[in-house]
Parts: C-alpha cells; sequence; structure tokens
C-alpha cells in the first residue's frame, strides 16, 4: 500500500471512531437526563406496607442474630447437643413471633385496602423483583422536584 492509501484508511478510521465517541456520549447524556415515569405513582398508599412493617423489624433481627449463632455454634470444634438443641427452640420461638407480628400487620393492611388495591400493594411493595430498583427510582424523582 501506499502512502497516500494508508494516510486516507487512517483519517476514515479516525472520523469513523470520533463518530461513534460522539453517539454514544450523546446517548448517555439522554440517558441521565431521561425522566422515567414511574410504574404505579405514589398516593396517599405509597409506603404503606413500610410504615406497618417497622416494628418487625426488630423480631427479624433476633431471628436472624439466633440463627447465626446457632450456625456458629454448629461450626466449632466441640459442641454440646444439649445446647444446639437450646438455640434450636430459640430459633423456633423466635420465628414464630415474628411469622405472628407480620401475619397481623398484613391483616391490619388488609382492612385499610380493598382486595385489588392489597393485591397490587403486595405485589408491587413486597415480592417484586424491581422492589429496590422502583423505590431507588422514587428516591431520585422526589429529589429532583
Amino acid at each position: 500500500m501506499t502512502r497516500k492509501t494508508i494516510s486516507i484508511l487512517l483519517l476514515i478510521s479516525l472520523v469513523f471512531n470520533f463518530a461513534v465517541m460522539i453517539v454514544f456520549i450523546s446517548h448517555l447524556v439522554e440517558m441521565r437526563n431521561m425522566r422515567m415515569p414511574l410504574p404505579h405513582p405514589p398516593g396517599p398508599r405509597a409506603g404503606l406496607l413500610e410504615r406497618h412493617f417497622n416494628d418487625v423489624r426488630p423480631e427479624h433481627r433476633r431471628y436472624m442474630r439466633l440463627k447465626q449463632d446457632f450456625m456458629r455454634t454448629m461450626f466449632e470444634e466441640d459442641f454440646d447437643d444439649q445446647e444446639l438443641e437450646k438455640k434450636l427452640d430459640k430459633i423456633i420461638v423466635a420465628q414464630m413471633e415474628m411469622e405472628r407480628k407480620l401475619g397481623e400487620r398484613l391483616i391490619l393492611v388488609r382492612k385499610e385496602l380493598s382486595a385489588e388495591e392489597f393485591r397490587r400493594c403486595i405485589r408491587r411493595d413486597r415480592f417484586s423483583p424491581k422492589r429496590d430498583q422502583q423505590n431507588n427510582l422514587r428516591k431520585r424523582m422526589e429529589e429532583r422536584k
């Protein structure tokens, strides 16, 4: 190849790369400025489950702490069967207390909502895999206001 051909190819490559970078950067800027609508606009019932389940968290923490303690004891070289049985009993009691409180809170939430509202609320706020993404999006939208 001659020097002139190489120069022309290099210039074409440079222009192409520059165009690709411009498109990529403009896409990033558009995505950053784009406001996505919320899947379910927050209303007076937004965060209803969160408010009701705040007092269940201590029971959940206690349950998890007992479970971790049980597992740590299992990994020890010398362990006592009776001690493990006592810890297991404590775990079961803690889990039952937590489940009872969760059930009571669900009943309270259900009393405040119609069947359809409850179905949407549970699906959206608790059991949806996109819950965290939606919560983060809500926070960002509130920050922009």
